[in-house]
């Protein structure tokens, strides 16, 4: 596990070396809860997957909600943050801008940095696109690093998604943009199978996505998202619609074998994995508390 960590983090020393100035700006939002504060500041020297454990603990049984979050003001004017109900990115969203910030004060430059190309807040700048938009946004910025490739044999999915693959799919309106704000390009994922993710050695405080077996004319692939969190087996905490919809902490072998199972009209094809960076001194210095 050790000789494991140190290789990934020589890698995220490279990405933070070449990513952008941080430029999030200081945008108001909803402040957490006092408990979630307060365990952010009681573990804010602990290694990050502790402090995500930490964090991630408080929410678990929060509801969950499609599309809990927004901008504020505008086409989507839910607030930036929430704490009773979450979907699965803006859960991981929030755990992960809390644990990665300096001072839970800061969690939402942090937010918008993770969740806005730039940290510029607007519907237009979201990163709703998860292989075309949050994650390759958050890798060039030095916010996460692909590890999937160190768990085991990849499948590289690659595919071309055009203004036409977008007018052409049937949920096309669920997307309030112009053509001309549309992702396009070229996406590309490693994956690994279901097999090699159990069989793997994956670290606490991971980001595990679920990907499906990529459709003709259908521009996304990825479907779910969750984190990985310290336990004595490979154990993930996640919002999730399934069940009584809410956040949810579960074995990994459980829910990967469950989505194996259920998955028959759209199959999983394997699992990406990507750990969040440690910022050191890129965000500001440890606060006191106050």
């Amino acid at each position: 596990m050790i000789p494991r960590l140190v290789a990934l983090l020589g890698a995220a020393v490279v990405a933070i070396a070449a990513a952008p100035p941080y430029t999030a700006p200081l945008s108001p939002s909803p402040a957490p809860p006092a408990s979630v504060v307060a365990r952010a500041r009681e573990v804010r020297a602990a290694p990050l997957p502790d402090r995500i454990g930490a964090i991630s603990e408080l929410l678990v049984g929060a509801d969950y909600q499609v599309d809990a979050a927004g901008e504020g003001d505008g086409h989507d004017p839910d607030p930036p943050s929430r704490y009773d109900a979450f979907d699965c990115v803006t859960f991981v969203e929030e755990v992960l801008s809390l644990a990665l910030a300096g001072d839970p004060s800061d969690a939402g430059r942090v937010r918008d940095a993770l969740r806005y190309k730039d940290g510029v807040r607007s519907y237009a700048n979201r990163n709703h696109h998860t292989e075309l938009q949050w994650l390759p946004n958050n890798v060039a910025s030095g916010w996460i690093v692909d590890v999937t490739g160190k768990l085991g044999p990849v499948r590289e999915l690659r595919a071309s998604v055009t203004v036409a693959t977008w007018s052409n799919w049937s949920k096309r309106s669920l997307f309030a943009l112009t053509d001309d704000q549309l992702p396009v390009g070229e996406e590309r994922l490693d994956i690994v199978s279901p097999a090699t993710l159990l069989a793997a050695d994956v670290p606490a405080g991971a980001i595990v996505l679920t990907v499906r077996e990529p459709r003709a004319g259908h521009p996304l692939w990825t479907n779910h998202v969750m984190l990985t969190v310290p336990a004595d087996a490979p154990t993930v905490r996640h919002a999730t619609r399934n069940g009584d919809g809410r956040v949810r902490q579960q074995s990994l072998a459980g829910y990967v074998n469950n989505a194996v199972a259920t998955y028959k009209n759209w199959p999983v094809a394997g699992f990406a994995v990507y750990l969040p960076v440690e910022q050191g001194p890129r965000l500001a210095a440890l606060r006191p508390a106050e």
